[in-house]
């Protein structure tokens, strides 16, 4: 009979039993020691353009260290003539990446134009403290909802932002190839001929040319990258969605003009120019509260005054009455 022992790896390894250390003596115990070892082999191969083509040796049939990206599975000899490997691009995760992108920016933009060009309802106005009182829970909720739609209509810091996205959406980048260098180059627009003029008008993107797209994907998706990616210290210079972030920070950041107007959600704000100006009108409203208690109270005092010598008035007159009857003799 034979005693077989099979690597479970490949290449040219020779089988070794227990460690550098093991003194049990396993192969001389079951008359293998010396016995004979069929090798295997490695394999042998050359990529054209890597490493000048000069052959390459490897123990697994799995080559994934050579070429990034890109692994290779060996299973025959080709001969001289060797093998043709065609390797695309794998144009779906980008393909997903630029479709969230352009999904975000339309959400942002849909909000915007949505709040600029609501229409406010002139007939509902600020409720004093005893109106609100006045409400139960749910009606003053609905009532200050209903009052808050409309307030940003044609607000000028929202115009600004829409502004400032869209010639970010439709700028060139410089220094990336100009076959590349906007988005309307590579199938993204604000809609194909005979879209609605409305449409247009909100701004939103879409991807119009898919097949433009995956074509410059598979051209040279390293110049794609950079399109949306490219890092400067020149905001002009930067990619689109580099771009889109500072643009959009110079409006959000601690100093920025929404911040500054607004303040910064779940932060006091009571450096904010809204809250600088609600604090003035309060102000002015209570400055003219008192004018009005001092003018109430000296119209009281006048009131009174007149009162008195009104009073004073009429006794005098009735007086005078009696007088004048006595000296005609009641005639």
């Amino acid at each position: 009979g034979k005693f077989v022992l099979t690597s479970a790896e490949t290449g040219n390894r020779a089988i070794a039993l227990g460690s550098s250390t093991d003194t049990s003596n396993f192969l001389s115990a079951m008359g293998l020691q010396g016995a004979v070892q069929n090798v295997g082999k490695n394999a042998i191969y050359s990529i054209d353009g890597v490493f000048g083509g000069a052959e390459q040796v490897s123990q697994t049939n799995t080559i994934s260290d050579v070429v990034e990206g890109v692994s290779f599975n060996i299973y025959d000899v080709t001969g001289a003539s060797g093998s043709v490997i065609n390797v695309e691009a794998d144009t779906e995760v980008a393909t997903k990446a630029i479709t969230e992108f352009i999904d975000a920016y339309n959400e942002i933009t849909q909000i915007v134009f949505s709040k600029l060009n609501e229409e406010r309802n002139w007939e509902l106005t600020a409720l004093s403290d005893e109106e609100k009182n006045a409400l139960s829970d749910g009606d003053l909720a609905a009532y200050e909802e209903a009052y808050k739609v409309g307030l940003l209509s044609g607000d000028s810091t929202l115009r600004s932002v829409r502004s400032q996205m869209r010639l970010t959406m439709s700028s060139i980048v410089p220094g990336v190839d100009k076959l590349f260098d906007s988005l309307s180059d590579i199938g993204i627009t604000t809609g194909a001929i005979g879209s609605s003029y409305k449409d247009t008008m909100v701004g939103t993107l879409r991807i119009s040319s898919p097949e433009n797209l995956e074509a410059a994907l598979k051209s040279d998706p390293d110049k794609i990258a950079a399109l949306f990616n490219q890092d400067s210290t020149d905001t002009n210079k930067m990619g689109i969605a580099r771009r889109l972030k500072s643009v959009l920070n110079e409006f959000t950041k601690s100093d920025g003009l929404l911040t500054k107007r607004v303040g910064r959600s779940g932060v006091s704000s009571s450096n904010s120019e809204m809250e600088k100006q609600i604090a003035l009108i309060n102000k002015q409203i209570s400055t003219q509260e008192e004018r009005l208690a001092t003018r109430e109270e000296a119209l009281l005092k006048q009131f009174a005054t007149l009162e008195t010598a009104m009073s004073n008035y009429q006794s005098q007159s009735s007086a005078f009455a009696n007088q004048l009857s006595q000296l005609t003799g009641g005639k």
